[in-house]
């Protein structure tokens, strides 16, 4: 049976994800980076899906101040993540920090999904 993550999660969680994160199942792996994202549906859009699918991880909202960009997405790989979508005020900042880029992306100046490697 899953357990329930927060409803949103900040930085701080980000930066001890385990701790913030410790006994939830299955585990947060993806993620939505907003300011604000109390609002965002998309916990619930992409849930059902991961579960139908069999894949084991939950997405859940992360509250990204805009200062806090950068290193938020410099954190994710050591916290397990394998990707985050980005929504306002992010993506076009997330550009900025994006190692590689879509021409797509590239072409409109702003991004919506990170892959983690």
């Amino acid at each position: 049976m899953p357990s329930e993550p927060k409803p949103v999660y900040d930085f701080s969680d980000l930066k001890d994800w385990a701790a913030a994160t410790s006994g939830l199942t299955p585990p947060a792996r993806l993620s939505v980076f907003g300011d604000p994202v109390a609002h965002s549906l998309s916990p619930q859009m992409h849930n059902p899906g991961l579960a139908a699918a069999g894949i084991n991880a939950q997405y859940v909202r992360l509250h990204i101040l805009p200062h806090e960009l950068g290193d938020a997405l410099k954190t994710l790989p050591a916290a397990g993540f394998i990707g985050t979508n980005v929504t306002i005020p992010h993506k076009t900042e997330t550009l900025t920090h994006m190692a590689e880029v879509t021409e797509i992306a590239r072409r409109i100046g702003a991004v919506n999904t990170v892959l983690v490697d």
